[in-house]
């Protein structure tokens, strides 16, 4: 294991008993001494507050009526891109926003979303909030987004996630 070592001169006072025939030793407090400093291991900070892009594939099962209301579930052709952009504010919060395209629908949503992240080093769950558009071929509405997950970071600036 390496060590490192910083160095520093010491300065003795000898008293006058010391020179009679005693042995006093002062040693200055002001004055450093030689001290053995071991440098920190490096901790990979999983948490670290900064920008962020990421994309994903989704699978949406649910049919919507004009009204963008679910009619019923229908497992066909329901593929979903996404892409998200923001900033992890610290250890806890982050907020960005969100682009969904629904394959099988021919919609679009955008939303503004807010995370309260529990960070456990690598394993972070999380829950999210958000709001925003939603577009589609027949109507505009405002959207509400809930849902929860949790990132595994890979490396500190890599993670993968269900959410």
């Amino acid at each position: 294991m390496f060590k490192s070592f910083i160095f520093a001169m010491s300065l003795f006072v000898f008293t006058a008993p010391a020179l009679a025939g005693g042995f006093d030793v002062m040693v200055d407090p002001e004055l450093p001494t030689a001290v053995e400093v071991e440098p920190a291991p490096w901790q990979p900070n999983f948490s670290k507050p900064g920008g962020y892009v990421g994309g994903s594939i989704f699978y949406n099962g649910s049919s919507l009526d004009s009204n963008g209301v679910v009619q019923y579930v229908n497992w066909d052709n329901r593929a979903g891109v996404a892409v998200t952009g923001g900033y992890r504010f610290n250890d806890n919060v982050a907020a960005g926003l969100t682009i969904d395209y629904f394959g099988g629908h021919k919609a679009w949503s955008t939303t503004a979303d807010v995370k309260g992240i529990l960070p456990f080093d690598q394993i972070q769950p999380y829950v999210v909030v958000g709001t925003g558009v939603f577009d589609s071929t027949s109507t505009t509405s405002f959207t509400l987004k809930t849902g929860i997950g949790v990132d595994y970071y890979i490396r500190p600036d890599v993670s993968v996630g269900v959410e």
